[in-house]
């Protein structure tokens, strides 16, 4: 495995699958599935990583299952679901990566844009001209956006729950222009299929850095961690695991759990 100057090396446990903690699906409890790039692997200690602080605010019936790895792009992603996954978990987080961590096409010297992508971005811009670059960029935004629905069509099929984190991740002026266009198209498309997604402005380096989120210009630190598993927290169990036991008709959910005046129709409050 290849370590950045900024990642941790000490206290780090890589279990037999290869994935970040020595853990392995706990069949008892609830799988949740956490893919990514290095912001869900993590630039902090293991138990300040948005997963790990995930299964500590769910509870014992989850398990949260941190499969992010440096500088994977979403293809290497869902071929390491496909690969990871023997059972299919009950959620899967997935934290999308920017869309250029893949071979740019058609580019003679094949610049790694995929693992050094500001410096390779520079680096393919001189090579092929930067209206090139931005037009073979709308190619690669399509083919991972048609990735997207064939891992989407998967899930829905295997009855997996999908949460979307798009996480604006690079600062580098082209590529984060790029990047947000290629977000809004994702946006889009949960919407249309109802998809829960975490995006916006507060998601964005700009709201991060203003909070004192970020590790470096990039990855989140232990409090930016806290945050974005405390909103996918919130999708996944919005009323602290309490269940309504029997349906009210004409029930509409609200943000908060129902005052006393009906606590007869929910026995579980």
């Amino acid at each position: 495995m290849i370590f950045y100057s900024q990642f941790p090396t000490k206290g780090i446990e890589i279990n037999k699958f290869g994935n970040r903690g020595n853990v392995r699906p706990d069949p008892s409890r609830k799988i949740i599935a956490c893919l990514g790039c290095s912001h869900t692997y993590g630039l902090v200690e293991e138990e300040h990583t948005w997963p790990c602080q995930l299964e500590s605010m769910l509870g014992e019936k989850y398990q949260s299952l941190n499969m992010g790895r440096i500088n994977y792009g979403l293809k290497l992603n869902l071929m390491w679901y496909d690969v990871f996954m023997g059972k299919s978990p009950s959620v899967c987080v997935l934290q999308v990566p920017q869309f250029f961590r893949q071979p740019f096409p058609g580019l003679q010297s094949n610049h790694p844009i995929h693992f050094t992508y500001n410096n390779g971005a520079r680096l393919c811009m001189q090579e092929v001209g930067r209206k090139k670059f931005e037009k073979q960029s709308e190619e690669m935004m399509k083919r991972e956006l048609k990735r997207f629905d064939v891992f989407h069509s998967k899930l829905k099929q295997d009855n997996v729950r999908l949460i979307v984190l798009m996480y604006e991740a690079t600062s580098y002026a082209l590529l984060l222009k790029l990047n947000c266009e290629y977000l809004k198209r994702l946006q889009s498309k949960c919407d249309s299929l109802g998809i829960s997604h975490l995006s916006g402005k507060e998601f964005t380096l700009d709201n991060f850095l203003e909070r004192d989120y970020l590790h470096d210009l990039s990855h989140p630190n232990m409090e930016g961690n806290k945050f974005i598993a405390q909103r996918i927290h919130d999708i996944i169990d919005p009323w602290s695991n309490r269940r309504i036991e029997k349906e009210v008709p004409n029930w509409r959910p609200t943000k908060s759990p129902p005052n006393p005046s009906v606590q007869k129709y929910y026995p579980c409050y």
